[in-house]
């Protein structure tokens, strides 16, 4: 579909993402424009990320075909975390620009966050209240392997 055979000219930065790409280790898929990695700090099993290869802190900012991957890259990720998890939704948020809660304001990217019916949400995490794990009937790893195979 968007398979990227090599990496082209980018501008990168000295970010924590653009660090992740060159390690390569929580890398799940790469495509023309982005590329899809595990988050180093998930909020639950399966929470995984779109990242634009070029460092930019807005959406608008990027030309319309890098744009248009990022979409259409996010909707692909949902469709095959939600099949390969058997999940029914998720919650996906673009961490763009200075305020936007993100630890890493000059790179856009975007978290998809597994989720099922009473799981958890933010008012449990911020309260410090007792929170329900996902239950996948699986250990973490296992989820994780399905995971890094579901663009196979």
């Amino acid at each position: 579909m968007f398979i990227i055979q090599t990496i082209k000219h980018f501008v990168m930065c000295d970010c924590k993402l653009c660090e992740e790409l060159k390690l390569g280790e929580n890398i799940i898929h790469k495509f023309n424009h982005c590329f899809v990695m595990f988050n180093r700090y998930p909020y639950l099993p399966g929470h995984i990320m779109v990242v634009p290869y070029e460092a930019k802190p807005l959406l608008y900012d990027y030309h319309d075909d890098t744009r248009k991957d990022i979409i259409d890259v996010i909707a692909l990720s949902q469709k095959k975390l939600m099949d390969v998890l058997d999940i029914e939704s998720c919650n996906t948020g673009i961490n763009s620009g200075n305020n936007s809660g993100a630890s890493i304001p000059n790179h856009l990217h975007i978290h998809i966050v597994p989720r099922i019916h009473n799981d958890m949400n933010f008012m449990h995490t911020t309260i410090d209240d007792k929170t329900k794990a996902l239950k996948y009937g699986e250990t973490y790893i296992k989820v994780m392997e399905k995971i890094k195979k579901m663009f196979d």
